[in-house]
């Protein structure tokens, strides 16, 4: 597995569940993971899984089989509910990219699907199918929906150097330059600044 970031904290929102553990564990090489990805505001999803230019959202839901047995039917609603939404963003902005979106339910196994079958079916991973997932991680493809020629997915990699001055006398604090064919000069639209440090690093910066 390539896993592009690695989150290790104490926020509740970030923390990495225990089935996420497992579920990292045994996914293949040939994938590339994302981990606690918000495509929309509104939509926090557990992790971005991306195979053979095909991608699938994923969220694992900590639902118990006490609260499940009591709330199936309104959180199956509210799960099926925020997927019609993804779907409608998606379809507004990234029309020619496919996708799906589940939610694992580890702890809970779903009998009755009320008027959402295609949804369960579809977009639901309960306990039964997790535990069969996990013993064969390819039975996770079946969820992947066609893949992206596009070019949005893996986008197309432009030799670029990059020019960030900081100068603490002057507002605004940084200037940033760079050469790059695909990125005029003026347009600062395709540009965006991302610092990442640990505490430690910041004294060390200036």
């Amino acid at each position: 597995m390539r896993q592009n970031i690695k989150i290790n904290s104490q926020l509740d929102a970030l923390k990495v569940k225990e089935v996420e553990k497992i579920f990292y564990e045994n996914i293949g090489d040939n994938t590339n993971v994302v981990p606690k990805v918000t495509p929309f505001k509104g939509i926090n999803t557990d992790l971005l899984y991306i195979k053979d230019n095909k991608i699938l959202f994923v969220k694992f839901m900590d639902t118990s089989e006490d609260l499940f047995s009591i709330l199936d039917e309104e959180l199956i609603e509210v799960m099926n509910e925020e997927n019609e939404l993804l779907k409608l963003k998606m379809a507004q902005l990234h029309s020619n990219i496919s996708f799906n979106y589940v939610f694992i339910m580890p702890y809970v196994d779903i009998e009755e699907t009320y008027d959402f079958e295609d949804f369960v079916k579809n977009n639901i991973i309960d306990k039964s199918k997790i535990n069969s997932i996990i013993n064969n991680p390819n039975e996770l493809d079946n969820y992947l929906k066609n893949g992206d020629d596009s070019g949005r997915i893996n986008p197309p990699m432009y030799p670029t150097k990059w020019d960030l001055y900081i100068d603490g006398s002057k507002n605004p604090l940084y200037k940033l330059t760079w050469d790059c064919a695909d990125i005029p000069k003026s347009d600062y639209s395709k540009v965006k600044i991302l610092y990442c440090a640990s505490d430690e690093t910041v004294p060390n910066t200036y």
